[in-house]
């Protein structure tokens, strides 16, 4: 692999980089000395990317850390967190976001800008989940390497380009944390595509404490009982692995080409179900919307659908489910087996209901039904008016009693296909890497 000339595309030049210690410089002096007012802060620090040296050419985001004594109380941790952030950030526009706990965001001077408290506790300790922040900075400011640093550019943006690069729930991908701690064990970019190119299932990056059930555990260096592909999804750890065999397997390839097929089954088979949402945490809203999909795609498998694969979209006003079908419509009848002719009882109960039953040659009593329903609207309809009884998460039913459509075929909206394109569409990735590693 010729990585010296994809490096001009990922690592910073003077300019930018002189522009963002600007910033930080400024930011830092901003969040002191509105934190220097609370005796409950012990520390301010620069986290994440950029204190690491891993940030992306044209894509740096700033977090400041806000280290709090551990004795300070939930409540006031949140409180004064809050404080300080908005009132550091007071002339940028700040807004408040969710993680496992509230954090404020701004801009300035177009770069974002992330103000988050976490507590000051030794290893092993971690009261909030942003604790574990301050020591992973200096754990890879320490450790990587100038080189393996660049490389860590490399692997996000190759990330990036497939889709599966954030550990936010809307993406369930990699962190950048990830990236660097898979960096950090292979020893390189190089190293990463040639090992994950040929992982084996259940294997673990890293020491780990114990076994985990995901397909491959990534383990966090300063905690032996995380596993940070707990929030990678199955298939974003599909992608990468046959993203890393089609790079492995063809010199000329680029990581910064994501090979994606155009639509190849159509819309004909695909179903939407779409309904309003409030101002609640998107965070929140995107896991009920997954948990919600999942839990309708089950019930219509139980109804005689088969599910090719589901998608959520969730934008500032509305919730999109999507289910792609082997076929939107099924038969109206359905033969139903019933049990051998020589366990009586059971038999006479199956034969006293109602439809033609006859014995099939294995000695089975069978009968023929009438389904409830027959086509995936009418199943989805169904479903939506008692969304409990299907699994659906409580905190959406108000949302899906509001007014919840149902949408199928050729009438789903232009606006939907486009942001949904991937799920009609191949992966033409999966095709390249299964014929090569054939060869």
């Amino acid at each position: 692999m010729n990585t010296g000339d994809w490096l001009k595309e990922v690592v910073p030049d003077d300019a930018q980089t002189e522009a963002n210690r600007k910033t930080a410089g400024h930011v830092m002096r901003l969040v002191s000395k509105e934190a220097g007012k609370y005796p409950d802060v012990v520390g301010v620090e620069l986290g994440g990317s950029y204190a690491k040296g891993t940030w992306l050419a044209g894509e740096t985001d700033i977090d400041v850390f806000v280290k709090f004594g551990r004795g300070v109380p939930d409540e006031r941790f949140r409180r004064v967190s809050r404080e300080i952030g908005f009132d550091s950030m007071v002339d940028y526009n700040p807004g408040e976001r969710y993680a496992d706990h509230p954090y404020v965001e701004a801009a300035v001077d177009g770069t974002v800008v992330n103000v988050v408290p976490c507590y000051d506790v030794e290893l092993g300790e971690w009261k909030s989940a942003a604790d574990r922040s301050p020591h992973h900075t200096r754990l890879m400011r320490e450790r990587l390497t100038e080189n393996q640093r660049n490389d860590v550019r490399l692997l996000k943006r190759f990330l990036k380009v497939r889709g599966i690069y954030g550990a936010q729930i809307a993406v369930q991908g990699f962190s950048g944390y990830a990236a660097e701690v898979i960096i950090l064990h292979f020893g390189g970019f190089e190293g990463a595509v040639r090992e994950m190119a040929n992982i084996k299932l259940g294997a673990t990056i890293g020491k780990s404490a114990r076994k985990f059930d995901t397909p491959v555990a990534i383990m966090d260096p300063i905690d032996e009982n995380r596993n940070l592909a707990a929030a990678i999804s199955n298939r974003n750890m599909g992608l990468f692995v046959l993203g890393c065999r089609e790079l492995a397997y063809n010199p000329e390839a680029s990581p910064f080409d994501a090979r994606s097929s155009a639509s190849s089954v159509g819309w004909d088979n695909v179903a939407v179900v779409k309904f309003g949402r409030g101002d609640e945490n998107s965070e929140i809203i995107w896991g009920q919307a997954r948990r919600a999909a999942s839990a309708m795609a089950r019930q219509m498998e139980l109804g005689g659908f088969t599910i090719i694969r589901h998608k959520v979209l969730v934008d500032d006003e509305r919730v999109c489910l999507l289910f792609l079908t082997e076929s939107v419509r099924i038969p109206e009848r359905v033969v139903r087996v019933g049990p051998d002719v020589l366990r009586q009882a059971d038999a006479a109960k199956f034969a006293e209901s109602e439809g033609m039953v006859w014995v099939s040659p294995e000695m089975r009593l069978l009968r023929v039904e009438k389904r409830a329903h027959h086509t995936a609207g009418a199943l989805l309809r169904h479903i939506l008016r008692d969304p409990g009884r299907a699994g659906i998460p409580a905190g959406l039913h108000h949302h899906i009693r509001r007014g919840a459509s149902v949408t199928v075929g050729g009438r789903i909206a232009q606006s939907i296909k486009e942001e949904a394109a991937e799920l009609v569409s191949a992966d033409e990735a999966v095709f390249y890497a299964a014929r090569r590693a054939g060869e």
